[in-house]
């Protein structure tokens, strides 16, 4: 009994992961390494969710690609998805994660982000995906307000580097 509950314990540790993928890749040639981080209860749930943040990093960062040129060959970016399995993840157990926190959530690039500090308070291991999507909403609904004459293809490509290079801080 002593043993399940130091097992139980240790499940409920949270962890932060950070996935990162270098590129290119076979059957992928998108460019430079893409490293996302994300949070959850225990370090499989953790693992899980910064490879799936991972996972739609690279997909919006071929969607940019296409959407840039329509006329590449779809064989450029079909393995993608397939590295991102193969991408190294590393976790590690942070117990503040279990708090509730103030963050701050940023973007850095100005060419889809006028440099506003968004904030988030929510539970530790919960604020890297929710700051993540709630920036990456507001660029996108700023490039539609925008309206633009090329505005498919900002869009395109800022959902990527939103979803690359979003910052989410908690001090």
């Amino acid at each position: 009994m002593l043993l399940f509950l130091l097992f139980a314990a240790a499940l409920a540790t949270p962890n932060r992961c950070v996935a990162t993928l270098t590129l290119p890749a076979p059957a992928c040639a998108l460019r430079g390494p893409i490293t996302v981080t994300d949070a959850a209860t225990s370090e499989p749930a953790a693992t899980r969710a910064a490879r799936k943040a991972l996972g739609n990093a690279v997909r919006a960062a071929a969607a940019a690609v296409k959407a840039e040129s329509p006329l590449v060959s779809p064989e450029v970016v079909a393995g993608c998805d397939a590295a991102v399995a193969t991408a190294h993840v590393e976790c590690f157990p942070d117990l503040q994660l279990a708090e509730s926190k103030y963050c701050f959530v940023t973007l850095a690039d100005t060419s889809c982000w006028d440099g506003e500090v968004m904030t988030l308070e929510d539970r530790g291991w919960k604020v890297f995906g929710a700051g993540r999507a709630m920036i990456c909403k507001a660029v996108d609904d700023r490039l539609i307000a925008q309206n633009y004459a090329d505005v498919a293809t900002a869009r395109a490509r800022c959902a990527a580097a939103c979803a690359a290079e979003a910052q989410v801080r908690c001090p």
